[in-house]
């Protein structure tokens, strides 16, 4: 494939939404489960369910199953933990037990932080682009402060790094490759 080949498919697949590659990769599923949603966001990520802060995806009463997609929020509990962490240990441990099928995490790029430390040894991949997330429209300064906000003015600091939890890392390099870095498939380690 040509430098110019390459570059053309490099930024085809940037376009493509997260949530796009998220359901390309669980194909023929779906996402069954959002543990860290809203109705309103939940109208673009449609999973067949999901919890919403309500219900709090962190309950151990909450099952897990099927195809997780999880996008935690960014702070940190009363305790002073992270929630970014909190979610991936609850994800970790649902995978490790057997109760789900697989599990994409949507993360901050923590770098410096010890809940982020484990993303190293996962399959995951860090985005070439900074995500624009949904936020209420009040929050966004809206006179209306309804419904939700979504694209490129709504402020996200971070970079961002997919995580991968299941059964075929591989399928899992080659989809989200095309969005971002992946360690050992299209890094510097297999170049040339």
């Amino acid at each position: 494939m040509s430098f110019v080949e390459l570059e053309r498919e490099e930024q085809a697949g940037r376009k493509k939404r997260i949530i796009d590659l998220v359901v390309e990769l669980f194909a023929p599923g779906m996402i069954d489960l959002d543990p860290c949603s809203t109705a309103e966001a939940n109208t673009r990520v449609g999973a067949v369910r999901f919890f919403d802060a309500a219900a709090d995806g962190l309950d151990p009463g909450n099952v897990y199953s099927g195809n997780v997609f999880c996008n935690p929020p960014f702070g940190v509990m009363a305790g002073g933990e992270s929630m970014q962490g909190l979610f991936l240990e609850r994800c970790l441990a649902e995978y490790r037990e057997g109760r789900v099928k697989q599990v994409v995490l949507l993360l901050k790029a923590a770098v410096g932080y010890a809940w982020f430390r484990q993303v190293g040894g996962l399959p995951h991949c860090t985005l070439w682009e900074r995500l624009a997330f949904v936020q209420p429209a009040a929050l966004c300064g809206e006179e209306a402060g309804e419904g939700l906000r979504w694209g490129s003015k709504v402020q996200n600091p971070h970079g961002s790094v997919v995580v991968y939890l299941g059964p075929d890392p591989q399928r899992f390099a080659k989809v989200f490759g095309r969005a971002g870095s992946v360690p050992g498939f299209n890094g510097w380690a297999l170049a040339g």
